[in-house]
């Protein structure tokens, strides 16, 4: 599996950090990605927009941990992702840690832009950045 991570620093506590990212409606805010998302239980289930599609996603949670931690995946047509978002109280706030996990089997790799590594290391900075200015705003 491959991965991207990056890390920023939030001025807010980790309990505000998380509540925010536990809400699923909250995530097309921080993930230019996903179009929607909702609570479906014991998973988040959301669209996302790749190329001008649209492609529902179940994200179990297999990590919920209030105020420390949050890890999702989400099989696709053989596809898997996974997200994972860590929080560590740290001096004026919380230091979060986003890591992005992929496996694309060869099939589908045929379709992805050949730079999509790049995007998903933009995506995942763009994301935090935009994280950090929704929770120091308020």
């Amino acid at each position: 599996m491959e991965k991207v991570s990056a890390r920023i620093m939030v001025r807010a506590p980790p309990a505000k950090v998380f509540a925010f990212l536990a809400r699923p409606a909250n995530l097309p805010k921080v993930i230019p990605l996903v179009t929607s998302a909702s609570d479906a239980g014991g998973a988040i289930r959301a669209v996302v927009s790749v190329g001008g599609m649209d492609a529902p996603l179940d994200f179990r949670k297999v990590l919920w941990e209030k105020d420390r931690g949050i890890g999702l995946r989400a099989e696709l047509y053989g596809a898997v992702v996974e997200i994972g978002l860590l929080l560590k109280p740290a001096k004026g706030g919380t230091d979060v840690q986003a890591t992005i996990g992929y496996d694309v089997p060869a099939s589908l790799a045929a379709f992805l832009p050949r730079d999509y590594k790049p995007r998903l290391e933009e995506g995942i900075d763009d994301s935090l950045r935009k994280l950090k200015a929704e929770l120091e705003r308020a």
